[in-house]
This record gives structure tokens, C-alpha cells and sequence, in this order.
């Protein structure tokens, strides 16, 4: 977009434009995408397709196709790619058709398409090259492909499209991009093993001093150690939640056996005046007794009281 703003010149007239670079998204095409992507090839390319042939490279190889949309989602770009069928060969990708609308153009985003288009393909498919055909007119296609893709022409072929124009067959070999991904792999690899673990040397003092004292010391990763420490960690605080989960369980325990206790001991407290009426002895011997056994003696207690309240009643009727 571009945006005018006032310049420091004097003359009202004078304008200075300040032009913004789009931003755009590359994502993996769905069934949603077709349409636009259809219209974005009758726009760009005199090869068109029906639409039974972009469903058939979608439900076949939903990977390998990618779209280019702009900040407002509008598609400007689409690469269809395939996986080739041939035993006789080893396996590898095609690329059926490559489109940019001409507002979106000079971005990069025909290279970055076709960069995702091969990396799905080596790591979903395993592929060591991937191939294309493109019309021997078509000059800026040409420079792409062989100057910044790095394709090489392998063949001509003659009459290769409808309205009798020959074809360059052209290919690009794509073990780099699986050495990439190799190693890509083996830097996540070794940087979840490193990345928590690092221990300072011990000649260096480093649990000990000021700031000042820890600049000039190194840390020394070891793979080894780091791994000692999170298992130990770990068994530590299994043990601890166990400890916490038993203790848990013992004061439920408690709770459950002692309530009975408790309201008992309250009622004696209000009912100080009633013991000497109705010569209730509720002091516990200074040893230790069963819980349970105490809870009978109590419940006995109760029932002995209600039934002389109810003979205290009779006979005042």
C-alpha cells in the first residue's frame, strides 16, 4: 500500500510517498483454496486445467501444493506439485504448475513456493529430485529456474503443449535439502540434550563471589551429569508427592475416627450441670483406650440418658 505524507518543502503541492512491503503468508493449500487457485492460473498461464485435476493433486498429494496469500488472505499465488509414479526411477516430484499474479511479482514468491513445494517433498516422500517443464519462450520462467532454483535442462521436447510449442525438460536435484533437514535434526537433537544443563567449572568457584567474579567464568556442559540431575530431580519429587498424598490420607483418617470424639467432649462441656443429676461419669482413665471402644462406651452413655429423661417425664405426667 502506499501512503502519502507531507514533505518538509514549503510548497503545498509537494508530496512524498512512503511505500510499505506487503506482507505475505505461505501455507500448505486445502480443498478450500482450489477456486482461487483455478482463477489465479486463468489469470496467469494459457495452460489451464479443469477442476477434477487440482482435486486429484489435492486429495492425492495434499503436502506438496502450497499457496501465496497477501495481509488481506487473498490467494496471489499458487505452486501444484505431484509425486511421478515410475518403478524404473528413483522416487521424485513434479511440478505441474507455477503461477504469480503480475501485482505480486518481484517478491520472491514464485522461489519461496517452489522451496516448499521440493522440502515436502524429501521429507513426506523421500524424493532426490524433482522435475518440471517449462515453454522455451518463456524467458523470466528460464532465469528463474536455472539461475536462482539451480534446475538443468535434461531434454527438448518437441510440441509439448497444445498450441505446438516445445518444452525444456528440466530438473533439480534436491540431497542438499536432505543434508539440510539432517542436520537441522541432529542441532534440535543436541540442543535439547545441552540446552538445560549447564555446569560451571569447579575451579572457578561459580556458587560462590559476587557478579563481578561470575563474568569471567565459562560454563561447561555435560550431557551426562545433566541427565543424573533430572532423573534425581524427578525421583525426589515423586517421593515428595507420595509423602504429601499419604499424609493426606492419615488426616482423613483422623478426621473420620476423632469427629465422634469431638462432639462428644462438647456436649459434655454444656451439660456440666446434668452430670450431677443424673450421675454421669464422663472422665477417661489416664491410659490409653481403643477409639472404637470408647466411641461404645459413649454411645451406651447416651442411650442410658434419653431413657431416664424419658422415666423422668412419666412420672411427672
Amino acid at each position: 500500500p502506499v501512503y502519502p505524507c507531507l514533505s518538509l518543502h514549503t510548497c503545498s503541492c509537494t508530496y512524498t510517498y512512503c511505500v510499505e512491503e506487503p506482507t505475505m503468508n505461505i501455507r500448505t493449500a486445502t480443498t478450500a483454496d482450489l477456486m482461487n487457485m483455478q482463477h489465479c492460473n486463468l489469470l496467469c498461464l494459457p495452460e489451464n486445467y479443469q477442476m477434477k485435476y487440482y482435486l486429484y493433486h489435492g486429495l492425492s498429494w495434499p503436502q506438496l501444493s502450497y499457496v501465496a496469500e497477501d495481509e488481506c488472505g487473498k490467494i496471489v499465488g499458487y505452486v501444484l506439485a505431484k509425486m511421478e509414479e515410475d518403478p524404473d526411477e528413483p522416487p521424485h516430484g513434479h511440478i505441474t504448475s507455477l503461477a504469480v499474479k503480475r501485482s505480486h511479482r518481484r517478491l520472491g514468491l514464485a522461489q519461496k513456493l517452489m522451496d516448499q513445494a521440493s522440502r515436502a517433498m524429501v521429507e513426506s516422500f523421500k524424493a532426490e529430485y524433482v522435475s518440471l517443464h517449462v515453454r522455451m519462450s518463456n524467458r523470466a520462467a528460464l532465469y528463474l529456474y536455472k539461475n536462482t532454483l539451480k534446475f538443468v535442462i535434461s531434454d527438448i521436447e518437441k510440441k509439448y503443449y497444445a498450441d505446438g510449442e516445445d518444452a525444456y525438460a528440466m530438473k533439480r536435484d534436491l540431497k542438499f535439502i536432505a543434508k539440510q533437514i539432517e542436520q537441522e535434526r541432529k542441532r534440535r537433537k543436541l540442543k535439547a540434550i545441552e540446552a538445560p544443563d549447564e555446569t560451571w567449572h569447579e575451579e572457578t568457584g561459580a556458587e560462590g563471589g559476587d557478579g563481578d567474579d561470575r563474568k569471567d567464568q565459562v560454563p561447561k556442559c555435560s550431557a551426562k551429569s545433566g541427565k543424573d540431575r533430572r532423573d534425581k530431580a524427578a525421583a525426589e519429587a515423586k517421593k515428595a508427592e507420595q509423602e504429601r498424598m499419604s499424609s493426606r490420607w492419615l488426616q482423613a483418617v483422623e478426621l473420620q475416627v476423632n469427629s465422634p470424639m469431638q462432639g462428644f467432649e462438647e456436649d459434655d462441656k454444656h451439660s456440666g450441670s446434668q452430670e450431677e443429676e443424673y450421675g454421669i461419669d464422663d472422665q477417661m482413665e489416664e491410659t490409653e483406650k481403643d477409639p472404637l471402644s470408647v466411641l461404645a462406651d459413649h454411645s451406651e452413655d447416651i442411650q442410658g440418658r434419653s431413657s431416664e429423661q424419658e422415666l423422668s417425664i412419666t412420672d411427672t405426667d
